[in-house]
């Protein structure tokens, strides 16, 4: 893909797209939300785990 690249650019009828690139989103991908997410996977699959520090009472019928 590099070559084609090179190729159409260095032909006299290619476009400049100088202005086309420096308008494009910086990040062009933003994975922001996708990394947060991957970061909570284990608390969304397993909701219980969020709340470790919550006091909890025994389970019925369990003797101490």
């Amino acid at each position: 893909m590099r070559t084609r690249l090179l190729d159409w650019i260095g032909r006299s009828d290619a476009p400049n797209l100088y202005w086309s690139l420096t308008a494009l989103p910086r990040p062009l991908i933003d994975l922001r939300k996708e990394l947060e997410v991957e970061q909570r996977i284990i608390e969304l699959q397993f909701p219980d785990l969020a709340d470790l520090k919550r006091e909890r009472s025994p389970p019925s019928g369990t003797r101490h």
